[in-house]
């Protein structure tokens, strides 16, 4: 499995597993750029999928922010070697249901982060699901090319969206940011895959359960509404590191968040 980043000061970007180890407190190099850990300020959730198993109890996805956000398993989720220690592995029905209140509630600004590896990028495989098929905010994979979507009112006010190449057996980093005045962007392995694209509205409220690993309920992508499809569109892969802020983090943050692993 290729996991291709800046490991550690002096060590070079390699392919495959590494004795070279990451320090959390350490400032790394990277084209004469040095990272340092990205605040928490007006952070939401942050899920290192670390707790040693789960059962589908209530709660038993713990939030690592000290906000006490815990969210649920369910299908029988596993573990897996994630892009730091543990993630969870997603497929056949399993996954996460995100926590109702918090995800669903009105923004003006909102940062996505998590990592993956997918196993197939055939098909249609949802990695992260927010809102129904009126307004919502979504990362997902159609044969091969990851989208970062949003939309409100039906996509009547906006309906925007951001692609890259993805393949299987790889791990990618990937950032969607959301600006009402700066507007929407998507990001791999650090880096933006084309300029903003306006927005200028909050995203309402948006009372739809929302998930990892597959669709729950509701949803909408950039080329269909897709309508009382629970468990629909499994991604088959490994997820690690969820990150959500209510802002948007600059283009430095989210290099700190690729070059660190998710550290923060």
């Amino acid at each position: 499995m290729k996991r291709i980043f800046k490991i550690s000061t002096g060590c070079a970007i390699i392919l495959f597993f590494t004795a070279c180890m990451i320090n959390p407190h350490e400032k790394m190099p990277f084209n004469n750029f040095f990272n340092e850990p990205v605040s928490l300020a007006a952070n939401l959730i942050f899920y290192h999928f670390n707790e040693p198993t789960y059962t589908g109890a209530a709660g038993d996805v713990v939030d690592s922010s000290g906000l006490g956000k815990n969210s649920t398993s369910t299908g029988s989720l596993t573990k897996a070697a994630g892009i730091f220690g543990m993630g969870i592995k997603c497929g056949g029905g399993s996954g996460v249901n995100l926590q109702v209140n918090t995800f669903d509630l009105a923004f003006s600004e909102r940062t996505i982060s998590i990592w993956f590896v997918a196993n197939s990028t055939s098909g249609i495989s949802m990695i992260y699901e927010e809102g129904g098929t009126v307004n919502g905010i979504n990362i997902y994979i159609v044969d091969g090319l990851l989208y970062g979507h949003t939309y409100k009112n039906n996509g009547s006010d906006f309906k925007r969206w951001h692609t890259a190449p993805v393949n299987i057996e790889t791990w990618y980093h990937v950032v969607i940011t959301y600006s009402n005045t700066g507007g929407f962007l998507l990001y791999v392995n650090g880096v933006a895959t084309g300029a903003a694209l306006p927005l200028g509205f909050d995203m309402p409220s948006h009372s739809n359960p929302n998930a990892l690993c597959y669709q729950n309920d509701d949803s909408r992508r950039h080329d269909v509404v897709d309508s009382n499809n629970t468990g629909g569109h499994p991604f088959n892969g490994i997820l690690d590191e969820l990150a959500v802020w209510n802002r948007t983090l600059s283009p430095d943050e989210i290099l700190n968040l690729y070059l660190r692993q998710g550290r923060l």
